[in-house]
């Protein structure tokens, strides 16, 4: 009997002290774009950089993506200013893509567009992930210090000339 209870009772003390599952467990990274948290509630945090080149010229990646100031709250996957980086501030660890970024800003991109910009006849895409060409497209899982630059460009110019790799403050 002695045995039993404290069998019982070395049971009952590691289910009241084993973390209770949490609410994020078995969630997808797109759905928890759809959470609207704050700082506290980080848990994963890293920062990639995103440049965007059209015929040669730098696109303005916006402020404010996936940031909602009306609920005073923001998508796990979002923009502070427009220098390109991209923050990715979770309440768990998940493997955020490219793509959960292009869709929290309700833009298309995949290896044929970017934003209203499609592959044609006449203009070709290329992504390049830490100077290396990369054929993930949306599907690139976003590290810390990845400096990703979407290049869509005229096929009788070639693509332009790979960006030297974004240089993070201290902080970031």
């Amino acid at each position: 009997m002695k045995k039993t209870l404290s069998l019982l009772t070395l049971v009952t003390l590691l289910t009241a002290c084993a973390p209770a599952a949490s609410k994020y467990e078995g969630i997808s990274s797109r759905e928890l774009l759809a959470e609207c948290t704050t700082d506290m509630a980080t848990e994963f945090h890293i920062h990639s950089h995103l440049t965007i080149l059209v015929e040669g010229e730098e696109l303005t990646v916006p402020t404010d993506i996936g940031i909602d100031h009306t609920r005073n709250c923001m998508s796990s996957v979002h923009t502070h200013n427009t220098s390109g980086v991209i923050h990715v501030e979770a309440p768990v660890e998940a493997d955020f893509t490219l793509g959960d970024f292009f869709y929290n800003w309700d833009q298309p991109f995949d290896s044929t567009q970017v934003l209203d910009y499609q592959v044609d006849e006449t203009h070709g895409l290329k992504m390049y992930v830490n100077g290396q060409e990369s054929k993930l497209y949306d599907m690139l899982v976003m590290q810390s210090h990845d400096s990703i630059v979407l290049d869509y460009y005229l096929l009788a110019d070639g693509p332009s000339p790979v960006p030297e790799d974004y240089t993070f403050a201290a902080n970031e």
